[in-house]
């Protein structure tokens, strides 16, 4: 299970999540039903700057959530990078 959390600190549990990482954005496409249970929006476009290694530490987290499931999807630009252990 995946647990998301909007601004207003409303919480849903979900089995599969679509996540977009591309071009320092973090996408999140919920659709209607999850973003009826959450806040109400279906997409929530995250940016997250220019620090490469937050990115990059964000990365390995969000593969370790969804390792076994469906829906990360990591951009052309993230594809062949060579991962950190930790930020600095």
């Amino acid at each position: 299970m995946i647990e998301i959390m909007v601004s207003d600190q409303v919480n849903y549990k979900v089995i599969d999540l679509n996540i977009i990482l591309s071009n320092n954005e973090l996408t999140a496409n919920l659709g209607a039903d999850l973003a009826y249970k959450l806040h109400g929006h279906e997409t929530y476009i995250i940016d997250l700057g220019e620090d490469k290694e937050f990115i990059l530490h964000l990365i390995t987290v969000l593969r370790e959530i969804f390792d076994g499931k469906q829906g990360l999807v990591i951009g052309e630009d993230y594809k062949n990078v060579n991962f950190l252990t930790e930020p600095k």
